[in-house]
């Protein structure tokens, strides 16, 4: 897990339409295709969906509650920048909640706070690989120190 500073960012997100991480993965590649020609992309982008902090830190971690794709336009909110923890994930969707305990774990290790939602970040999917054992995903949520730490 990397503690970084990263950048404002424009994303569009979807309409909150949880999606339960035990729908296929073909339904989940026809969800969120939609999403993306939605909002105009037609091909690869950086998308993939938001997990709430509260389901985030009862390590809920079954559903997204919303899609997102890192783009400018209408609708467009800023993802704000600041210090987040970062993880990247290789394996299947079916393994991504043991990456989700792992970051929270670390978050907790050292001493941090949840200060926004989970951004799951889909960087090799089933559009670019047949092998979900090849797929990467990026976990990222801004964090803050404790505030009993200042």
């Amino acid at each position: 897990v990397l503690f970084q500073e990263l950048p404002e960012e424009p994303v569009v997100l979807s309409a909150s339409n949880p999606i339960d991480f035990n729908t296929p993965v073909e339904e989940i590649s026809r969800i969120v295709g939609e999403f993306l020609k939605g909002v105009g992309i037609k091909g690869a982008a950086a998308n993939g969906s938001v997990l709430k902090k509260e389901q985030f830190r009862k390590r809920h971690y079954h559903q997204s509650d919303q899609l997102f794709c890192r783009m400018d336009g209408p609708g467009a909110v800023k993802k704000p920048g600041g210090l987040y923890a970062v993880m990247y994930d290789q394996g299947t969707f079916d393994q991504i909640e043991s990456a989700y305990s792992h970051l929270l774990d670390e978050i907790e290790k050292e001493g941090m706070m949840l200060d926004g939602d989970v951004f799951e970040e889909y960087l090799l999917h089933s559009l670019m690989s047949k092998d979900e054992a090849e797929y990467i995903t990026k976990l990222s949520v801004k964090v803050k120190k404790r505030a009993d730490d200042n």
